[in-house]
């Protein structure tokens, strides 16, 4: 491995041309890149809120939290973990991954040992939905925006008790969460 000692201009391009999204995601939240559901390594959190996704605009790897409380690429998450600039991630990275060395950087060693599986898009997502009936506390939610159980029906809005994302459980049921569904009809023969 050749080694650049710096200053050098570190890109995006320079860091993802060398090392794959699916090893830098797993280098810094210590969680294995696969498909479903998992807890959030960035905060506290008891249910699993978070799951993984290729952005079809530009194909990035993103990690994403349901909670809203983060979503982003590689970048952005070392960005989050060490509450630092774009240019400092790119450096910790590059450092990290042995792209340079860097005096004015400790090197993190990763969390765990790479998987090496792979994050790719096939095509429209299959979401299965087991509906149920609204509970009262749902009708009441919808009712401090002025919306009632007929407006719910005549827009094809369901309660949702099991949701499955490409066959796999993606949702599983518990007391008073909100979990809801829009049906779309069928266009170009799919259900939507």
């Amino acid at each position: 491995m050749v080694y650049i000692l710096e200053p050098i201009d570190i890109t995006r391009e320079m860091i993802f041309n060398r090392v794959s999204e699916e090893n830098m995601m797993e280098h810094y939240l210590g969680v294995p890149v696969q498909r479903g559901l998992l807890k959030s390594p960035l905060r506290d959190d008891k249910q699993p809120t978070c799951s993984f996704y290729r952005n079809r605009k530009n194909g990035n790897l993103i990690f994403h939290d349901f909670s809203g409380d983060f979503h982003g690429d590689a970048v952005a998450v070392v960005m989050r973990k060490y509450n630092c600039s774009y240019y400092k991630a790119l450096h910790i990275i590059a450092n990290d991954f042995g792209i340079i060395q860097s005096k004015n950087l400790t090197k993190n060693e990763p969390l765990i040992k790479y998987t090496n599986n792979k994050i790719e898009e096939k095509g429209d997502a299959v979401i299965q939905a087991e509906i149920k009936d609204f509970d009262k506390y749902e009708l009441d939610w919808w009712a401090k925006f002025g919306i009632d159980y007929p407006t719910l029906k005549k827009f094809r809005v369901f309660s949702c008790k099991n949701v499955f994302l490409n066959g796999d459980l993606f949702h599983l049921y518990k007391p008073n969460q909100l979990v809801f569904g829009y049906y779309d009809g069928i266009r170009e023969d799919i259900e939507r």
